[in-house]
């Protein structure tokens, strides 16, 4: 029987470990892939998530989530493939998610806008070249099948495990990094969702698609900061107005950071940029620019530490678009 054919088993083990999950049932649901926003939108885009190898070679990994030092000990062949985890909040999530300064990031992982896509899991697990790990593939004890009396063996109360755990036991750390792989490439056409984590980093996503890729995706992106660990610094809301920009943040421990905000008019000429070096970011940052005369409509970018932290447009009123 073909792994097509074997669908309905996937999708009834992963109901049976659903029905353990509680409010996290719906995770069994899907298989999630975690990129920076800017990533995301070229995804977005081009129509196909990339394996790390492939990206690379095509010169679109436009921002670069993970460690060096983890990209280091994990076996070169899987950078050759599409990576999904079963779940979102990940230990990988934990340390790199959020604007954080450089002498916080873990082994110099950072994900400073994360996007999560939310693949149908039994779609993906049905394709014939797909195949799936029960812990991390970042381990030289990783391994990765493909039958599905392999999948049901998988130890899934460890891979959807939450909370402490006793730490003299199995490592449940990397249980929870179980991954499904499909090499080289991935179509969107299993792709049923689009997560942010804030309504400001929604509007950034969207500013970032061209026309066409906008109305394909807008009703499918979503923001849900459950997701999230939500312990970095990031913008959570931005109101633009013709007098002034104000950004709200969710603050983190040390919110010290280079700040370069951007504004634009509707032709992409920049009229104005402000630079804080190692600025302590507030919890509400209003800038005034009543200063702006015969701008209806401007784009403004927020940067921190050189990575885009927000992008938005304001129009007018009275203007007819």
């Amino acid at each position: 029987m073909s792994r097509k054919d074997n669908w309905h088993l996937f999708a009834k083990t992963l109901d049976d470990v659903g029905t353990k999950l509680g409010p996290n049932r719906w995770w069994t649901k899907y298989l999630f892939h975690f990129t920076d926003v800017k990533n995301a939108a070229q995804i977005l885009s081009s129509g196909s998530l990339l394996s790390r190898n492939e990206a690379m070679a095509q010169g679109l990994m436009l921002n670069d989530n993970a460690s060096p030092e983890v990209l280091a000990q994990t076996d070169e062949r899987w950078k050759d493939y599409v990576r999904f985890y079963f779940r979102p909040k990940t230990p990988t999530q934990y340390r790199n998610e959020g604007f954080l300064p450089p002498n916080e990031r873990y082994l110099r992982a950072h994900c400073p806008v994360p996007v999560f896509f939310l693949f149908d899991a039994v779609s993906l697990l049905s394709l014939p070249e797909c195949a799936f790990s029960d812990i991390t593939l970042a381990s030289p004890n990783a391994a990765t099948f493909t039958h599905v009396e392999d999948f049901k063996r998988l130890k899934f109360d460890y891979i959807y495990h939450e909370g402490p755990y006793d730490k003299s036991g199995p490592n449940i750390a990397n249980y929870r990094q179980a991954e499904v792989v499909v090499p080289i490439q991935c179509s969107l056409d299993n792709l049923k969702g689009i997560v942010c984590r804030s309504a400001a980093e929604k509007e950034t996503l969207l500013e970032l698609l061209d026309a066409t890729t906008f109305m394909e995706w807008v009703d499918k992106i979503a923001v849900d900061n459950r997701l999230y660990y939500s312990h970095g610094t990031y913008v959570e809301r931005a109101n633009l107005t013709q007098d002034a920009v104000t950004f709200t943040f969710h603050v983190g421990k040390h919110p010290i950071f280079d700040m370069s905000l951007e504004i634009f008019d509707f032709a992409g000429n920049r009229h104005r940029r402000f630079v804080k070096k190692q600025y302590c970011l507030p919890p509400v940052l209003k800038l005034d620019l009543s200063w702006l005369t015969n701008l209806e409509t401007y784009q403004v970018e927020l940067w921190l530490d050189s990575n885009l932290a927000y992008k938005g447009r304001y129009v007018g009123e009275e203007l007819p678009f």
